[in-house]
């Protein structure tokens, strides 16, 4: 067998292979388990055949290039893509994606633009076009109807996090809609001229696409589905008036009857059709607010962007405080309303400009291809194509996209390439001047070298990041040094990676921790090995911090790693307040990082500073519980228990369910000898969490104050149950036993001698 035909061989398994798997694809060895993975198989697979296929050009002796004015629309949304992670906020992620995000960054874009060309060039025919779309269709269908299985606790995987009813291989529930609805047209028009073995089965996926948009119900989805059926039927009238037969246009009529329907009476749902997953995302108002603070800030941005994938840099930024009077307050939006807003925020004008070019010119192509075809089974097959691309294009102003989204966006567009393109441009290595011939090669060859290199170092981030995942797996078994272990090991294979840096330096933390509490060994060695992991903690902070200095989330472990070394660590204090002062500046809008710092101050005894930090807090959100502890803590600390006491009455207004809060007001009560008011709120706390050690302790501790005793024994009892080992709560249950008060030659503790901390306190991941 000659090379060439291998190559080729080699070419169409990879694209054949890709457009079958990504719908489906995911691996349980990341913590990404789906975009990261489609993201790599896109890469290999692409690499192999964009290789292959080069080198059976090398072989033949001249390049064969498709002459396409859409195609060269791909390269231009590609180079706005470059442009935008030249002058991005994170170069590394804008480029390579994870740790932030895997569908919209540059390698993603290079995979998917390769894609195309690959998929213009490699395929022949409309015959060899139709199998390709024909295994696409169906490898979406079965991940919908495996959305479908899951949605309704139908699970087969024995993997944890497919046991969670919202996992599918598509993205979010209502994603799964959306992408049924676009692949429908293009699953009908396929079934019209099939053969007879695939016609059935295409035939059924049209009609369970359809069924599942039913079960699913969501507005946008039946847009998209109403648009491109609209596409569709536009053409199957042009050519069944051609042919004289209208039969086959009437049930896409009713599909789109159906469509109007339920976005015309809102709520109505199918019986027994599974609950679908609430989705929150910024407004277009709220993203049109982010772009205008970012041309403010920066005027260049509103051209080129922040960089692929940084949305949540921005969003984080500019985000309008008033939705910290919402529960999302917290989140951290990697996505907005709109993927061509999304457009907008990260790739400026610039991209949005390249991107609506690219589809206005699909659109203008492939019209005016269609209607100058004469083959009924091509313009059926073109029709499908067009319908389906008019379908992910409108999905972009309704919905952000994820990888499949963008997979199904650029496979059509490559279609369209094809069915549109001129005839093939021939650049001959053999003929002309051989230092033609001789360029040509080299170039060639280069191209090589630079995507086997670039293969090489993705493997390498790959394995680093299989690494870190096991680390992070192995410390959620407590094994502490063999998750530093692992995840060491994956900042030696990546030391951009933010997330490893940030992870690792509170791994350190907790073996500190761990050797603080270890009474096995001598003092000087546990002294030195307290160094040692502190030393280690606040280097691999720095590290995170370094690598990505816009990553508030960085800021906030490296105040918290400082934070809890204030006393043990010269200088501590002063690093954690530029920490979370950093975070502050990434993140105006939250109260988490002046909250930090008011608890910085606490630590340092400087109750003042900390009550101006903790009233700014509250300034921007009124009811956020850790804020109002700590401002009486505050004043505690001052020596001013009634305002104190004031302060945690106020807060009680507006968080009346705060456990934490329940707790804290009712030992000033105890302190103040209130031990009425004392009783209610550790019963109160007791009322929401049964296994609340503090609460029940400080709760038996009033019941022997007031003389009921028995009650008293109920509630250490509890404690006792709760926490085996603690010789304390033994010794209160003699005295009681005895006759004797709870606390009886133990003295009266400061605070209760049981680790769960009754603060509710915000954890950066």
């Amino acid at each position: 067998m000659k090379s060439t035909v291998i190559f080729e061989k080699i070419s169409h398994i990879s694209l054949y292979a890709l457009v079958v798997l990504l719908p489906l694809w995911f691996l349980p060895v990341t913590q990404n388990v789906l975009g990261y993975q489609k993201q790599a198989l896109l890469i290999v697979l692409v690499f192999a055949g964009f290789a292959a296929w080069l080198a059976k050009q090398v072989q033949e002796g001249e390049l064969r290039v498709q002459k396409s004015w859409l195609l060269l629309a791909g390269a231009g949304v590609l180079f706005a893509a470059g442009i935008s992670t030249i002058f991005s906020l994170w170069q590394y992620g804008s480029f390579w994606g994870w740790p932030l995000d895997v569908t919209d960054n540059f390698l993603s874009l290079f995979g998917f633009f390769l894609f195309a060309i690959l998929l213009s060039h490699v395929v022949k025919d409309t015959k060899q076009l139709s199998y390709l779309l024909s295994g696409f269709v169906v490898s979406g269908t079965v991940a919908t109807l495996y959305a479908l299985a899951q949605m309704k606790g139908i699970a087969f995987l024995p993997f944890e996090f497919s046991g969670v009813k919202t996992f599918n291989t598509i993205g979010s529930t209502n994603s799964v809609g959306i992408f049924a609805a676009f692949l429908l047209p293009l699953a009908w028009s396929l079934a019209s001229f099939a053969s007879r073995v695939w016609r059935g089965v295409l035939w059924a996926a049209a009609f369970l696409l359809f069924g599942s948009l039913l079960l699913l119900n969501f507005e946008a989805a039946w847009i998209v589905m109403i648009t491109g059926l609209v596409v569709l039927l536009g053409f199957d009238m042009w050519n069944a008036r051609k042919r004289e037969q209208f039969g086959r246009i009437s049930l896409p009529m009713i599909f789109i009857l159906v469509g109007f329907f339920f976005l015309v009476v809102n709520g109505v749902g199918i019986p027994g059709a599974p609950e679908r997953q609430a989705e929150i995302s910024p407004t277009w108002r709220g993203e049109l607010a982010i772009v205008q603070g970012m041309a403010g800030e920066n005027p260049l941005s509103l051209a080129v962007g922040s960089g692929p994938g940084t949305f949540v840099f921005d969003y984080t930024k500019f985000r309008d405080a008033s939705l910290n009077d919402t529960i999302f307050w917290s989140a951290r939006f990697e996505k907005g309303a709109a993927e061509i807003l999304d457009w907008l925020v990260t790739k400026g004008t610039l991209g949005v400009f390249a991107l609506l070019g690219m589809i206005g010119l699909g659109l203008f192509l492939g019209i005016r291809r269609l209607l100058t075809e004469e083959d009924s089974a091509a313009l059926a097959l073109g029709a499908g194509i067009l319908a389906s691309f008019a379908g992910v294009s409108l999905s972009f102003f309704l919905y952000p996209a994820n990888f499949v989204f963008w997979f199904t966006f650029w496979i059509l567009a490559s279609c369209l390439v094809f069915l549109t393109g001129k005839k093939m441009h021939v650049i001959s290595f053999k003929r002309g001047p051989s230092y033609v011939g001789f360029a040509g090669s080299l170039g060639l060859l280069i191209v090589l070298m630079a995507e086997f290199g670039l293969f090489i170092v993705g493997a390498q981030k790959y394995y680093a990041e299989v690494e870190y995942t096991r680390g992070i797996q192995t410390s959620r078994q407590e094994n502490i040094e063999e998750a530093i272990a692992k995840v060491e090991h994956a900042t030696e294979l990546n030391a951009s990676a933010d997330v490893y840096w940030r992870d690792l330096g509170q791994l350190y933390l907790e073996q500190a921790n761990q050797i603080v509490t270890n009474q096995t060994l001598p003092e000087d060695v546990r002294r030195q090995q307290i160094e040692v992991a502190v030393d280690r903690a606040t280097r691999a902070v720095q590290q995170a911090t370094n690598a990505a200095p816009r990553n508030v989330a960085n800021w906030n472990v490296r105040g918290l790693i400082y934070r809890n070394l204030i006393g043990a660590l010269p200088e501590a204090e002063k690093f954690a307040v530029t920490s979370y002062e950093q975070a502050l500046a990434l993140e105006p809008a939250s109260p988490f990082p002046l909250t930090e710092l008011g608890r910085v101050k606490i630590l340092s005894s400087q109750a003042q500073e900390a009550i101006e930090y903790l009233e700014k807090a509250i300034t921007l959100k009124s009811d956020y519980a850790p804020a109002h502890y700590l401002i009486a803590v505050a004043y505690d600390q001052m020596g001013n228990q009634a305002e104190a006491i004031r302060k945690l009455e106020d807060a009680k207004l507006v968080t009346p369910g705060d456990t934490g809060l329940a707790f804290q007001l009712g030992v000033l009560y105890y302190r103040q000898q209130e031990l009425g008011k004392a009783r209610d709120e550790f019963e109160r706390a007791k009322g929401v969490n049964l296994r609340y050690s503090n609460a029940r302790y400080m709760l038996g501790l009033v019941y022997d104050r007031l003389d009921r005793r028995q009650d008293a024994i109920a509630e250490f009892a509890a404690v006792a149950a709760l926490n085996p080992d603690n010789q304390e709560v033994r010794t209160i249950l003699s005295n009681l036993a005895a006759g004797r008060a709870a606390l009886d030659g133990i003295g009266q503790p400061s605070t209760p001698p049981i680790q769960d901390n009754p603060e509710e306190i915000e954890q950066e991941e």
